[in-house]
């Protein structure tokens, strides 16, 4: 019977799922439960390669987190939502290799410009920087949908703890029916 209730409570846990992504200077996270659930309000750390706290923060009531980023690149993300329950995403380097932003440096009218071959890296770094926004922009939407995506379903231990749930329910009413036919 013990360990019916035992399996039955793991059917009531829930992991959280992280997804993380970056665009341009800025992360964004989003957190949510394997049962569709917002991890609203919970607790974001963003790790450096050391294991050391960058900085903190919490999500909203759409279980979102977003930050600029900070001067050390964070290679990890925390999400903690209470009751032992806590997700985590592990930034690449490929993933914030792009992070910093040039500024726009090249104006000019609409003069002839002599463009040398430093300039020339110049403006293709600004152009592909350019692109990159916008297509980070764009594709913001597309990211949240693969975020909802990769939650898993259930796990055979939530699987199995509900059946265990089931089957003490049904034991438990056989044994109330005997019960009452032996008045």
């Amino acid at each position: 019977m013990l360990l019916l209730v035992v399996l039955a409570a793991s059917a009531y846990a829930h992991g959280v799922n992280v997804f993380t992504w970056v665009e341009g200077d800025t992360v964004f996270t989003t957190g949510k439960f394997s049962s569709g659930k917002k991890a609203v309000n919970s607790l974001v750390e963003v790790l450096d390669r050391d294991g050391r706290v960058l900085l903190t923060g919490k999500t909203d009531e759409k279980g979102e987190f977003s930050f600029k980023m900070p001067s050390t690149k964070p290679a990890k993300i925390l999400l903690k939502a209470g009751h032992g329950h806590m997700g985590e995403w592990v930034l690449r380097d490929e993933d914030v290799a792009g992070a910093e932003v040039p500024e726009s440096a090249v104006k000019h009218s609409g003069e002839a410009v002599a463009v040398n071959s430093q300039s020339q890296e110049a403006l293709k770094a600004e152009i592909e920087a350019a692109v990159n926004n916008a297509l980070d922009r764009k594709l913001r939407p597309v990211m949240a949908v693969l975020a909802e995506l990769s939650a898993p379903g259930p796990s055979i231990s939530d699987i199995i703890g509900g059946i265990g749930y089931i089957i003490g329910l049904v034991g438990l009413g056989a044994y109330l029916n005997s019960r009452k036919k032996q008045k």
